[in-house]
């Protein structure tokens, strides 16, 4: 994946987490999900293909819930500092979730398997 598409990815994905933790009744569930797509990363450790494998099978499974929670809640929350207000007690758990996403990506930027993946959010 191209160093440079990574890092717009990694971007949204350090953003989108941070404005799709806002709450409402949906963010017990979107916390529960983005938790595990940062676990995905982690289980990969230093295998990136492993890592490939985790997050698209994480993708499969939760990626379509996943993307209509957190567009719902950035449209709630389209104004930051209001989105910051409301994730509250959620927002060093959700800064946590976008720092294990972002490490593996950068980790296995190489990576093609991986890249396929995060290319077809």
């Amino acid at each position: 994946m191209k160093t440079w598409k990574l890092a717009g990815v990694a971007a949204v994905v350090a953003f989108g987490g941070l404005l799709g933790g806002c709450g409402d009744g949906d963010i017990k569930r979107f916390i529960e999900l983005d938790t595990m797509k940062a676990q995905a990363f982690k289980d990969g450790g230093d295998d990136c293909d492993k890592m490939a494998k985790t997050y698209g099978d994480w993708k499969s499974k939760y990626g379509k819930e996943y993307k209509e929670l957190q567009g719902k809640l950035k449209d709630k929350y389209k104004d930051k500092g209001d989105a910051e207000k409301a994730m509250g007690d959620n927002a060093a758990k959700m800064k946590d979730n976008a720092k294990a996403v972002i490490d593996g990506m950068f980790k296995c930027a190489s990576n093609d398997a991986l890249g396929k993946a995060i290319e077809a959010d």
